[in-house]
């Protein structure tokens, strides 16, 4: 009897890798439709409950209430229900007051009072510190609900969710980009919620965004490679939620986003590379000399002085924004507007939308012909002179109630329109701002508004909220840190230590708490207990840059420049942009005797903060003895221009 012939050896081993991936597509498929959840990338968003009126509704799933505000809407549609959901983040969650300050709550009422004939549900789907990543399973449950509409807002939280995801495992990097890629698929999300649950919300924590643990890598230098990778996520996907509404036939609008140009500086700059240390000394003189002179009521003189240092280096977007808001009290609107918008493009350290990510949005809804509701150019022309500021925003991209007006006012027409109802809101936005009283501050929005008050240095208005905000949630951690910082800056060094304490007991595990009571521990001379504070944080695992840079003060107060080297040269290579930590080097060079290294050190510095007093005058006494005629000239003039002047 002959034997069975065998397939050759490469056949056979095709024929077993087509086999296990139809067997990974069928279970892929059996989880897509035995498991929702997965399909969505999460917890079910919303469950079977019943709302605030007794009535069987969708409610807010509480595993999801740690990241969402409290929304519920009908099991049952009315027969002249119209279903909406609102997509995005923080701006669409209405913070920092909540659901009922925000846009979709405005715009829910003014389609009730256009066609009172219907039943309107403007659900809110704003996730905290979401970006379009996480949007993807969001859209792909809500198609599930056949929904009239969804409208996607995103762009703002693109840096923020990609350190997130970096932080997970699920960001950039080999590993990071396999476990996007794997993301999408549903039987890959199972197993990672089995394995890894999000943690529900405390009871402290619901319906509060002071259950949000957010960290913002403010040190880190944004390049042009993480610009174009920020921007090819981002449209994958906006696609992959244009696909998940295209196939269940539901109406998807897209939207840009806008945000506050005038009254929001840029987290930081970079020189050029090219520009050698001459031209770094000259940009920063003429830049100081700009500041001294916009002091002393100069204007003319000051931009001139600006000018100067443009032409050095036209992307330096600190100095940009400074040559914009100048150019915007001079009344040239036009000019200011484009140097505010340079700004914001060549922004390193960015926290606002990049403006490419709003491009990406309008391309997209060009070619997939989606309804696109332009909101950046709204708010343009609710400005007036095309610059958009806190007249429309609480700060850097939220709305006031204005803002959320105008929202409400631009999305109006299209959702008429994606609902197949009459044309009876008026169509464009409107040319000035509309009037909308601001709700009183409480709780959470105390903290906000606090910290706010504090970057744009008004501290004793910081402190007047912060202590209100301490008041109204005294076991909240991040407001301890924030008042014991603005106290601690004005002296109050015991009360400081007390706040800083508390707020380590209350969250052991913050490395906010932890670094800002090391810091404040070697400022009162502490330096043994500081060392252990910030040694215990390093095991926490995260941002370990910014304890190193801690840790490198401590030991360059102990005058110890060694280790002090040793911590500043690694919070340099883990977060180049770190602020004072070059400045911090060249001090610890000196120390060595490294006149040379602290020279350069100095050097780098300027070249992040060109306006680094310190660095100027430890500079300009380096290159008194050693320095070319040229270089002690420009660094004289530099230590100068930052020498405070006295009041006439």
């Amino acid at each position: 009897m002959a034997s069975p012939q065998r397939l050759p050896k490469p056949v056979a081993r095709l024929a077993l890798i087509g086999l296990g991936i139809c067997l990974v597509a069928l279970l892929e498929l059996a989880i897509r439709v035995l498991v929702p959840s997965a399909a969505a990338g999460g917890p079910s968003l919303f469950v079977k409950g019943r709302d605030q009126a007794g009535r069987r509704a969708w409610v807010l799933n509480p595993a999801r209430q740690h990241w969402f505000p409290e929304q519920s809407f009908a099991v049952r549609r009315p027969e002249d229900g119209v279903l909406v959901f609102c997509v995005g983040g923080s701006d669409v969650y209405g913070y920092p007051h909540g659901a009922a300050y925000a846009f979709p709550a405005r715009l829910q009422r003014l389609l009730t009072a256009a066609h009172p004939e219907r039943t309107f549900e403007v659900v809110i789907v704003g996730g905290m510190s979401y970006g379009s990543e996480r949007m993807v399973g969001l859209v792909r449950e809500l198609v599930g609900y056949r929904p009239d509409a969804i409208i996607v807002t995103t762009g703002n939280n693109e840096l923020v969710e990609a350190d997130w995801l970096d932080r997970s495992g699920d960001g950039s990097g080999s590993v990071g980009r396999a476990r996007s890629l794997a993301n999408h698929l549903a039987l890959y999300r199972l197993g990672a919620s089995l394995l890894a649950p999000e943690p529900a919300a405390t009871e402290a924590e619901v319906g509060s965004p002071f259950g949000i643990d957010v960290e913002r890598r403010e040190n880190r230098i944004l390049q042009k490679a993480d610009r174009q990778a920020t921007a090819t996520r981002f449209r994958r996907n906006l696609e992959l939620m244009a696909e998940a509404a295209r196939d269940a036939d539901v109406t998807l609008v897209l939207t840009t986003v806008g945000r506050n140009l005038a009254d929001w500086q840029p987290g930081g700059g970079m020189l050029a590379p090219a520009l050698d240390d001459l031209t770094v000394l000259r940009f920063a003189a003429s830049l100081a000399d700009a500041l001294a002179l916009e002091a002393e009521g100069q204007p003319d003189q000051a931009l001139a002085a600006l000018d100067d240092a443009r032409a050095i280096d036209p992307a330096y977007a600190p100095l940009c924004f400074r040559r914009g808001r100048l150019l915007r009290a001079l009344s040239r609107a036009a000019e200011a507007r484009e140097e505010l918008l340079t700004a914001l493009r060549h922004d390193a350290t960015p926290i606002r939308a990049l403006p490419e990510l709003n491009q990406q949005a309008r391309e997209l809804a060009r070619v997939e012909g989606l309804p696109m509701v332009d909101l950046e150019q709204s708010f343009e022309r609710a400005s007036g002179d095309g610059i958009p500021d806190r007249r429309l925003f609480l700060d850097y991209c939220h709305p006031n109630a204005a803002g959320h007006e105008l929202i409400a006012a631009a999305l109006g027409p299209a959702l008429e329109a994606a609902a197949g109802l009459p044309p009876r809101l008026p169509g464009g936005p409107t040319a000035t701002p509309p009037a909308a009283e601001e709700p009183a501050a409480e709780g959470f929005a105390l903290w906000w508004f606090g910290n706010v008050a504090l970057r744009q240095g008004r501290p004793e208005t910081a402190e007047r909220l912060l202590r209100q905000a301490v008041e109204a949630k005294p076991d909240e951690y991040r407001t301890l840190v924030a008042l014991a910082q603005v106290v601690g800056a004005r002296g109050a060094a015991d009360e400081a230590l007390a706040l800083l304490e508390r707020a380590v007991e209350l969250a052991p595990q913050s490395l906010l708490a932890r670094n800002a009571l090391g810091v404040h521990l070697t400022q009162i001379g502490r330096l043994d207990e500081a060392e252990q504070v910030l040694e215990q944080a390093l095991h926490l695992g995260r941002s370990p840059d910014a304890l190193h840079a801690s840790l490198g003060t401590v030991f360059l107060r102990r005058r110890d420049a060694d280790g002090a080297t040793r911590h500043l040269l690694e919070a340099i290579r883990l977060g180049p942009g770190s602020p004072g930590v070059h400045r911090n080097l060249g001090l610890a060079r000196l120390l060595a005797g490294d006149q040379e290294g602290a020279t350069r050190a100095f050097l780098d510095e300027l070249r992040r903060n060109p306006l680094d007093g310190p660095s100027a005058l430890h500079l300009a006494r380096l290159l008194a003895s050693s320095g070319t005629p040229e270089l002690r000239a420009e660094s004289a003039r530099l230590a100068q221009a930052l020498q405070p002047r006295p009041p006439e």
